[in-house]
């Protein structure tokens, strides 16, 4: 799998906390490509295709109670461009990914996005469980 090593930390964490492999909870299926287009990728991701930016990989899906779950997560290069050696945030890439969150929720998914930040701190990794939990509803 193409995952970054805090995806799978917040992953094997996900299993292990929740206790996935004995328990009826939502199994999260890493690196999901989301496409509802019959055409090849190829074809959609061409600069001519009028539908080439709506076809990405998402870092996890879940479904649970007849509901479509999108769980990001983002790393600086999300909200922020590189300049030299140091990142400034960055309203027009911020506003790819609010775009995206708008798209994904217009097409019924719903979207939990945390930082990679985040899941560099053991007790935070922690509350972002419970609070996915909560956010899905088992």
């Amino acid at each position: 799998m193409n995952q970054t090593e805090l995806e799978k930390k917040f992953f094997i964490e996900y299993a292990k906390k929740l206790k996935m492999a004995k328990t009826n909870i939502p199994v999260l299926i890493p690196q999901a490509w989301i496409q509802w287009h019959s055409q090849s990728k190829k074809n959609l991701r061409a600069i001519s295709s009028t539908h080439s930016d709506e076809i990405y990989r998402v870092d996890f899906v879940a479904f649970w109670n007849n509901k479509r779950y999108v769980i990001l997560v983002d790393d600086i290069s999300h909200y922020a461009i590189k300049q030299d050696s140091r990142w400034k945030a960055d309203e027009e890439t911020y506003a790819k990914r609010l775009k995206e969150d708008r798209k994904l929720r217009k097409e019924n998914w719903q979207v939990f996005r945390v930082s990679n930040w985040e899941l560099g701190d053991e007790d935070k990794i922690q509350k972002i469980l419970e609070d996915l939990k909560d956010f899905i509803g088992f």
